[in-house]
């Protein structure tokens, strides 16, 4: 399990939400992403090159868990926050 750095990170402003894409590299076939404990996560979902890539979260720490059948590959996380 790695701790994965964003490559580049887009902010959105949806009215009263934001949506945060975040791209990184898999380093695993499970690997995590810390955005910060608390955050306003209404939603989170993830693209990747990897078929069955899902994404869990706990919102008290806003840790991501990312987990993929084939290891590494390019990803694309997005998170919907509210009122950000």
């Amino acid at each position: 399990m790695a701790a994965l750095t964003a490559t580049t990170t887009y902010t959105h402003n949806l009215g009263e939400l934001t949506l945060l894409i975040i791209t990184m590299t898999a380093q695993g076939t499970s690997d995590t992403f810390t955005l910060y404990a608390g955050a306003p996560i209404i939603g989170a979902w993830i693209n990747s090159a990897n078929p069955g890539t899902q994404v869990s979260y706990v919102q008290s720490t806003g840790v991501f868990t990312i987990i993929n059948s084939s290891g590494t590959a390019a990803e694309n996380l997005y998170i919907l926050l509210a009122g950000c």
